[in-house]
This record gives C-alpha cells, sequence and structure tokens, in this order.
C-alpha cells in the first residue's frame, strides 16, 4: 500500500508539473500573437518570473513568495512555489540546530550530490550538508 500510495503522489506531481509547463508554454505561444499591449504585458510578466528566479537561486525565498503572490504568478512559477514552501521547512529546522528536515529531503530527492555541488553558492547551507552528507 505504501509503494501504491507513492506511486499516486508521485503521478499527482507530474501531472502538477505538467499543468505548470503547459500554462507557461500557453504563455510563451501568446507572445507570437499579441499587440502591443499584450507585448508590453508578457515583458512585465517575463521580467518579474526572471527577478523570482534569480531570488530563489540567492535564497530569498520570502521575497521570492511574496512577489509570486502580490503579482498572481502561482499559475506560472508552481515549480518554484514547492521549492520555496521546502526550503523554507528545511531552513526553518536548521535555524532550530535540526538536520531532520534537511535529510528527509535528501531521501525523498535522490540525486547526484555531486551534480549539486555545481550549483553551489556560499549561501546555500542547506546543499553544502547534504554533500557533507553523503
Amino acid at each position: 500500500t505504501d509503494l501504491k500510495q507513492k506511486l499516486n503522489e508521485d503521478y499527482k506531481e507530474e501531472e502538477n508539473y505538467y499543468d505548470i509547463c503547459k500554462k507557461r508554454l500557453d504563455h510563451l505561444q501568446s507572445f507570437s500573437k499579441a499587440n502591443k499591449e499584450q507585448q508590453l504585458q508578457y515583458h512585465k510578466i517575463r521580467l518579474r518570473r526572471i527577478i523570482i528566479d534569480y531570488l530563489v537561486r540567492e535564497g530569498y525565498y520570502r521575497t521570492a513568495e511574496k512577489m509570486i503572490k502580490d503579482y498572481d504568478l502561482e499559475q506560472l512559477m508552481g515549480i518554484e512555489v514547492k521549492l520555496i514552501s521546502e526550503a523554507n521547512t528545511v531552513i526553518e529546522d536548521l535555524q532550530k540546530h535540526s538536520c531532520k528536515e534537511a535529510l528527509k529531503w535528501c531521501a525523498s530527492n535522490t540525486v547526484s550530490y555531486t551534480h549539486l555541488r555545481a550549483h553551489e553558492t556560499g549561501r546555500n547551507l542547506v546543499c553544502r550538508l547534504l554533500l557533507e552528507k553523503k
């Protein structure tokens, strides 16, 4: 039953990612048919998404989350919202001097930790912990 439940959860998550990607593609395709006003709106949204992506990569999760909500970008940035939520959980746990959530994240995100090293920044304590765990 646990395997069945995990597969079900994974399937739902994949469906969610598919929906987000489809919305992003629709958003990109709308640009080619847009008039000047719509093109301006497209560029505003694109700039906001670039800024949010930068904020997430630099660890400014709360600011990124606020921008996503303030500019109503949840439909286009659902993947980032999930990442922010997971990161905030891990960070709050680390601030309490506990590695439980970070290790839980490691177990559920089995990726090559050496791959993470390529994206490590000075602020990225979680990735350093993951690398040290290996």
